[in-house]
């Protein structure tokens, strides 16, 4: 029944908010299946910080902006590399290094912000999170533009700190939801 009612706010929902609505820990989604299927992850024993920004548009403008630029062969592209590096991640989970982790990730944000779907004052967030002792990576998190962040901190006291300092930092009007650790 969510997944249904998702689908009336997105006209074709992925199924991922509502498959990771009531989870805790860390998972992979079998996004070929509708609603998605999750599989759970050994815990890596590192923290999120979360929060999202105001969006200056919704998921359907925001597919619709990259279908009308599908033609482009680096769109192809870039939508290629974000699902290799996804698969690459869950495969390795469990033996590559938090760095080699946090590398992918970022280089999912680099994908992710080419193909516009990162906005000024979010680029402004993440920026500002990767400054602190502990952070290693951070990207938005759904379709972008603005909306849904994540910061990948190596110890709970680190992101503890870095949420702290971002709500620090930004004024409160900057936050939908402001960043707290998860």
């Amino acid at each position: 029944m969510a997944w249904e009612t998702e689908s009336v706010f997105h006209g074709t929902s992925s199924g991922i908010d509502t498959a990771l609505a009531l989870r805790t820990g860390w998972w992979s989604l079998e996004t070929s299946q509708r609603p998605a299927r999750a599989q759970p992850l050994p815990d890596r024993e590192l923290a999120l910080v979360v929060g999202a920004v105001p969006r200056d548009t919704n998921t359907k403008v925001l597919i619709s902006q990259l279908a009308e630029r599908a033609s482009d062969s680096q769109i192809g592209h870039r939508l290629s590399k974000l699902g290799e590096l996804a698969a690459q991640t869950i495969a390795a989970w469990s033996q590559d290094s938090v760095e080699e982790l946090a590398s992918r990730l970022n280089l999912a944000r680099e994908n992710l912000a080419s193909l516009g779907l990162e906005t000024r004052l979010l680029t402004q967030v993440l920026d500002a999170s990767l400054k602190h002792q502990g952070a290693l990576a951070a990207k938005l998190s759904g379709a972008g533009g603005g909306g849904a962040f994540l910061c990948l901190y190596r110890t709970s006291d680190d992101a503890l700190t870095g949420a702290s300092s971002l709500q620090e930092l930004f004024q409160t009007e900057t936050w939908t939801v402001p960043p707290q650790v998860i």
